[in-house]
């Protein structure tokens, strides 16, 4: 055998240096976001209080007269998305009336801006043949500065449906997609 060496006190130092170096940098990071979370959580009938709000500040634009399709396609617009993820039936209901809407006014881009966004409602709500059957219908016509979302929208779906999934969160997360 051949005798080992000693330690040195100097390798001692440092590797009792670098012990306590590792110790100090693994402290918790985790309290800011849980003092985060809690007051998120205390405070959720403040949060929900003012999303309320902001709902009815377009609802009431919906009532205002003389209102052109184009400017009740943006207030849905607005509500849809204030809705997402807070209620998604009535997400769908405002993201339907805007397909309509763009229907009716032929406008190419809004109807394939809305199928898709619809699509993804209904991928959400975890309706992915209804989803997969609107992207379908809009395929053909489709302007090609939509094609990219139109196939991140598809992908999520196709996932969706493959893996029985009803959260798009999640699936975006997971993709590292986002809207």
């Amino acid at each position: 055998m051949i005798p080992r060496k000693p330690i040195s006190l100097k390798r001692c130092i440092l590797l009792i240096a670098g012990m306590i170096l590792l110790a100090a940098c693994s402290r918790d990071d985790t309290a800011p976001l849980s003092e985060q979370l809690d007051y998120m959580i205390r405070n959720k009938r403040l949060f929900d209080e003012k999303k309320e709000e902001r709902i009815d500040i377009f609802r009431r634009m919906l009532h205002v007269p003389n209102l052109t399709p184009a400017q009740e396609y943006a207030i849905n617009d607005s509500l849809s998305e204030v809705f997402y993820k807070y209620r998604l039936d009535s997400t769908i209901r405002y993201g339907e009336r805007n397909l309509e809407i763009a229907r009716q006014l032929g406008d190419r881009d809004r109807c394939a801006s809305s199928a898709i966004r619809l699509a993804r409602f209904y991928s959400s709500r975890g309706a992915c043949i209804e989803a997969r059957q609107l992207l379908d219908s809009v395929r053909r016509e489709l302007p090609r500065s939509f094609l990219e979302l139109y196939y991140r929208t598809y992908v999520i779906t196709s996932l969706e449906k493959v893996a029985g999934i009803a959260t798009q969160t999640r699936t975006e997360t997971s993709l590292g997609l986002s809207w």
